[in-house]
């Protein structure tokens, strides 16, 4: 049939090559490029590709880190300049439950943040969470017949364990804890269909994995002969103070003005926070971190304190943040800077707006402490080399955003480790 058409006409009619086996294929080329790079140890390969870019993105992500930590060359700032920022366009979707996990940062505390697992198609929840979650309902006040209304919020919360029951004229009600602490009443009705009747007892029992290094831990079912305590929360360097955000003006205390910060961003619903990188000015991407919820200061600064950790980071003198006020005071309140040496190093860094982002900040000291025209180490450094990077890498969100968890974690290296490369001009 095909003997008598030309090539052209060949390249016309025949058929395109499907998504899922091209991607399949790049999958499995790309681990075995990065294998023979990086030697990630890699003693057979898994025909479920999810489970051997699982089984090798820490490692990858490991060895990424010693390699472009420690790059040094002639652009003024590199290796002495650190720049960081958010990008929340490559971000991916994950299930709706909130507060049901913690980021656990080794030696100064914990983060709380959203269910990280990709639910399936068209559901909201993912196999873990499915059938112990909803909105944050309280129907106290029906419950007792005073004529009111039930307090609902869009907060998805996963059922932690039901207190107690209570039979009443308007119906059987459970006395519930949510996952993020809050105690309220609810019809029996309105629970999912998996924890009704379940008596008295703990729904759900938190588990431990590795993730990019982390430590993570959140919430699952619990089976039947379960009785540990699950619960998860910040602690340490996470839990929230007031003081975060104060500075004395003359004899005064009072609150930072600059609207920049990030908390107030909050992803869309399903969606992660996207992806946080350090940057040398060269361009050379350090590390990567994936934001849940928001691009929060508590974990901007436990990613940060982490990799100031590194050895090869210890040349590193000043940090370039796009929200570097709330970074900073974050940083200098006592609770945290004596947790450990690096805490109190970074501390005592100089902790500086880039320069791009500095005409937002209004507050007058955040000009007076975080303005980079003052900072001698920054005069001819590109500052907004973030910005620039983001530039092309927003280009993949199309992609990134129906990735599952770890397909999105190994790409995202391999992208940024493909950039480095041409960078550093190999």
């Amino acid at each position: 049939y095909s003997r008598g058409l030309t090539t052209s006409e060949k390249l016309v009619r025949r058929q395109c090559l499907d998504r899922r086996r091209l991607e399949e294929a790049f999958l499995l080329y790309a681990v075995l490029k990065t294998h023979f790079t990086y030697n990630l140890e890699v003693d057979h390969i898994d025909y479920d590709r999810n489970l051997l870019v699982e089984k090798v993105v820490d490692t990858f992500l490991e060895k990424f880190l010693e390699k472009w930590s420690g790059h040094r060359c002639s652009v003024k700032g590199c290796g002495n300049v650190i720049v960081l920022d958010g990008n929340m366009k490559n971000a991916r979707t994950v299930c709706s439950c909130n507060s049901v996990g913690e980021i656990v940062f080794e030696g100064i505390g914990n983060v709380v943040i959203g269910c990280p697992n990709t639910p399936g198609k068209g559901v909201r929840y993912c196999e873990m969470h499915e059938g112990l979650a909803r909105s944050y309902i309280d129907e106290g006040k029906i419950m007792e017949g005073e004529g009111g209304n039930r307090v609902t919020t869009d907060e998805e919360l996963v059922i932690q364990r039901i207190l107690s029951n209570k039979v009443t004229r308007q119906g059987n009600f459970c006395e519930v804890e949510w996952c993020n602490g809050k105690v309220s009443w609810v019809k029996e009705s309105n629970l999912p269909a998996e924890v009704r009747n379940m008596g008295c007892k703990n729904i759900v029992k938190a588990i431990e994995m590795v993730q990019f290094g982390r430590k993570l831990r959140f919430l699952v079912k619990s089976d039947k002969s379960t009785e540990t305590n699950g619960s998860v929360g910040s602690a340490g360097f996470g839990v929230h103070d007031k003081e975060d955000e104060v500075v004395v003006d003359g004899q005064t205390k009072r609150n930072l003005v600059c609207g920049t910060s990030k908390e107030k961003h909050k992803a869309k619903n399903l969606k992660t926070a996207g992806c946080l990188t350090f940057q040398w000015p060269c361009g050379i991407v350090v590390n990567i971190a994936e934001m849940f919820n928001c691009e929060s200061k508590s974990q901007v600064y436990g990613h940060l304190n982490k990799i100031m950790a590194k050895e090869n980071m210890s040349g590193v003198e000043t940090i370039c943040y796009d929200d570097a006020c709330h970074l900073l005071r974050y940083a200098q309140n006592p609770r945290r800077r004596t947790l450990t040496n690096t805490s109190e190093r970074i501390s005592n860094m100089e902790i500086v707006v880039d320069k791009f982002h500095f005409k937002n900040h209004v507050d007058s000291w955040c000009k007076t402490h975080c303005n980079p025209y003052k900072c001698r180490q920054l005069d001819q450094v590109n500052t907004e080399v973030c910005e620039q990077t983001f530039h092309w890498f927003s280009l993949f969100s199309r992609m990134t955003k129906h990735m599952n968890r770890w397909r999105f974690l190994f790409f995202v290296v391999y992208i940024m480790d493909s950039h480095n490369n041409i960078t550093e001009g190999n």
